[in-house]
């Protein structure tokens, strides 16, 4: 019904800016057009100037209140459009509702609203500093970018961060994608209950958090991943299928470390079998798999160099039924991920 009322009113709009011969309105009004034409061409990104073409549409309405209320019955006319720019308006009141609902009531971590003064806590901290961000959620990268970047905050993108905020407008005007081994930043910013290794922790706020992680061993960000999930306690995670998405370790110490990469799991919809889950993992030549039956938690070992270690896992059993191309195959949560230092483990743990 909305789509109905919308496209009358535009046609009702359009036929009066045509009728008064008025090119500018027509220009303005017909700005809507944009949405079904992307629509029909496959362009879904130019669905999000959504927020642009509206204003412009009230505008070509509104550029016809000279020349209607000029003609005979003026006032009349003019009335008639002022109830046509209200419904107009009234047309949005449902979209307007659902996104207060989502950003202004959700309840936290939902709701996807920051306050000046974390960012401002956030500036004070980091100085001229660079700092990581791998947020999976766009809310928080975009008010990362405005309230950070274009303050002067040099901001190194790192997965999913990049993925999930700037990848598709970087790749139409050829923007080249960051480097995945820049020199780790001092600081990192991530979900408030995202894993941070001890005593790393700086500042938490209503919903981000910042941490000084630069010498620690510390997820630094995952690429390749099937979709990004988020556990009741906002907790980042990743649906893991058969292609390998790959964690980012940084190992800040200097020194080999023994540890463990620990994650809560569970079967998805996409598992053929829930009670046979294996997930197989690697590191540089070392290879393993964990079987998962009836397990919750997985524990991977893995022996860390000094910097940037790419561990990449994947589910063993295939899709059932066979997911559609480029479409995301979630075979297996992994959420809630943790690094344990461990004891030196022998290389038997690694086959």
């Amino acid at each position: 019904m909305l789509l109905y009322g919308s496209a009358a009113v535009l046609v009702v709009v359009l036929g009066l800016a045509l009728w008064y011969r008025q090119p500018a309105a027509v220009a303005l009004a017909g700005f809507a057009l944009v949405i079904p034409g992307s629509w029909l061409l496959g362009l879904s990104l130019l669905h999000s100037f959504q927020g642009i073409i509206y204003p412009l549409t009230l505008a070509g309405a509104a550029a016809l209140a000279v020349p209607m209320a000029a003609a005979r019955w003026g006032r009349a006319r003019v009335a008639i459009l002022a109830a046509l720019m209200v419904a107009t308006i009234g047309l949005r009141v449902p979209q307007f509702r659902a996104t207060t609902d989502r950003y202004v009531h959700s309840v936290q971590p939902y709701r996807t609203i920051a306050r000046q003064s974390d960012t401002t806590a956030i500036r004070n901290i980091v100085g001229n500093e660079p700092v990581d961000m791998a947020l999976g959620h766009a809310a928080d990268n975009h008010m990362a970018i405005a309230e950070l970047g274009v303050r002067g905050v040099p901001l190194q993108f790192r997965p999913p961060a990049w993925e999930r905020s700037l990848k598709n407008w970087a790749r139409l005007v050829k923007c080249p994608e960051p480097d995945l081994y820049l020199p780790k930043a001092r600081f990192t910013l991530l979900e408030k209950n995202a894993y941070a290794p001890p005593e790393t922790v700086r500042w938490v706020g209503s919903r981000l958090k910042l941490i000084e992680d630069r010498d620690a061993v510390t997820v630094l960000g995952v690429a390749g991943t099937q979709e990004m999930i988020w556990d009741a306690e906002w907790r980042p995670g990743v649906w893991i299928g058969n292609t390998p998405t790959t964690l980012l370790i940084h190992n800040g110490t200097g020194r080999p470390q023994c540890v463990r990469l620990i994650a809560t799991t569970s079967a998805g919809p996409a598992h053929p079998n829930r009670d046979v889950r294996t997930l197989g993992y690697r590191l540089n030549n070392h290879t393993g798999t964990l079987s998962l039956p009836n397990e919750n938690t997985a524990a991977i070992p893995l022996h860390l160099t000094p910097g940037l270690n790419r561990v990449e896992l994947f589910v063993v059993e295939r899709a059932s039924p066979e997911p559609a191309p480029k479409a995301a195959v979630p075979l297996l949560a992994f959420c809630n991920w943790r690094i344990e230092v461990a004891d030196a483990l022998p290389r038997t743990d690694q086959r």
